[in-house]
């Protein structure tokens, strides 16, 4: 096929084997006929070009033997991108085997490589809160939504979330199903946002979206991430105050200039006071009392 190739600049490529269309086994159409490609130096340089092709932004990962084996001839070995080209195609004119030399790929189709592409957008919504505040992390993906596992998942994802959201902040990254176990595909683990995150889209080039969950995230949805998000801005400071201790008194809230109380008939709960201790440094709330227990305050302003 080398002198077929060489008046060659573009050709066809799908992607199969996935659980939705950002990912799969990358397919090539050469000849007239679809075939594969060998990983044999398949890396996210050649799956950036791939995801390129099919109108994604970028790749989030260069598989391997993940979205089972193709069909037909294998087309490509040692493909050698740089992530710059229009084409994969392009990126084959520098390689020293052409095309169809299937012998150069040791194990056949088993080694066909996969790509996993980064989607344009992660439409993100809470399940399973009191309030639209807080909730299960779900995100839409392939018009199917799913979960995120609560593996790594700490107080800069919920940041990411939340403010995507357009709240404010997290003051609560959830674990362990804390909102309710969900149902569907569990979509990303191992996100990994930084400070200045304010879209979870920017934290999944360190997360995969795939079908296969590694052993930490292998218990499901009982490892469904949450988060509890600020509908006021997030340096509102509270206090204890008219406890026997440290860690316990009468919750203050300073806002606008002004210390004020928190209202206990609205719903106050455990979950409320694992917050608020959280805010304070602790690890978590041991138990809420009734009103007026550690004594009325001064303020007359109630939160």
């Amino acid at each position: 096929y080398n002198s077929y190739y060489n008046g060659l600049s573009n050709v066809t490529v799908r992607l199969a084997g996935g659980s939705h269309s950002s990912e799969g086994r990358v397919e090539v159409y050469f000849a007239g006929e679809w075939g594969t490609v060998c990983d044999h130096g398949w890396d996210i340089n050649d799956a950036k070009v791939v995801c390129n092709m099919l109108g994604h932004s970028s790749a989030l990962r260069a598989s391997s033997d993940v979205f089972g084996e193709g069909r037909g001839p294998i087309w490509l070995t040692y493909v050698g991108c740089s992530g710059t080209e229009s084409n994969i195609a392009s990126c084959y004119r520098s390689s020293r085997y052409g095309w169809g030399q299937s012998q150069y790929c040791t194990g056949g189709h088993a080694k066909d490589a996969g790509v996993v592409c980064l989607i344009p957008s992660l439409k993100t919504r809470l399940v399973g809160g009191r309030r639209p505040s807080e909730g299960r992390v779900e995100v839409l993906i392939n018009s199917t939504w799913g979960t995120v596992c609560d593996y790594k998942w700490d107080m800069l994802d919920a940041n990411a979330v939340c403010k995507m959201l357009g709240y404010y902040g997290a003051l609560n990254a959830t674990n362990a199903a804390y909102f309710g176990e969900g149902i569907g595909p569990v979509w990303l683990y191992n996100i990994q946002c930084g400070v200045t995150d304010d879209n979870l889209i920017n934290c999944v080039q360190n997360s995969y979206l795939t079908r296969i969950l590694p052993s930490y995230c292998s218990r499901g949805h009982s490892q469904d991430a949450g988060v509890v998000c600020s509908e006021v801005p997030i340096d509102v400071k509270v206090r204890l105050a008219g406890g026997t201790a440290p860690a316990e008194g009468r919750v203050e809230v300073y806002y606008n200039n002004t210390w004020g109380t928190v209202c206990p008939f609205n719903g106050w709960d455990i979950r409320d006071a694992h917050v608020i201790c959280k805010m304070l440094g602790y690890l978590y709330a041991v138990e809420t009392q009734s009103s007026y227990f550690y004594g009325v305050s001064n303020s007359s302003k109630v939160r």
